[in-house]
């Protein structure tokens, strides 16, 4: 097995940071620490759902088929 070196997260951390500009830091920080964790839990939500017999599959509908 090979041996691991952590070269230190914040070192890394800042360097990421300083290459990137501004405002995809924020475009970073919406998609990932906000959007990516909704998703998540929305499709974790219909799968337990489903899979617990919460939401019934015929009975859904999606608005288009209406």
């Amino acid at each position: 097995m090979s041996k691991i070196k952590f070269r230190g997260l914040i070192p890394a951390v800042n360097r990421y940071i300083k290459s990137k500009s501004i405002p995809e830091l924020v475009a970073e920080l919406i998609a990932f620490g906000f959007l990516a964790p909704l998703a998540i839990t929305g499709i974790l939500f219909m799968l337990i759902g489903l899979i617990t017999g919460q939401v019934d599959p015929s009975g859904v509908t999606f608005g288009i088929y209406g």
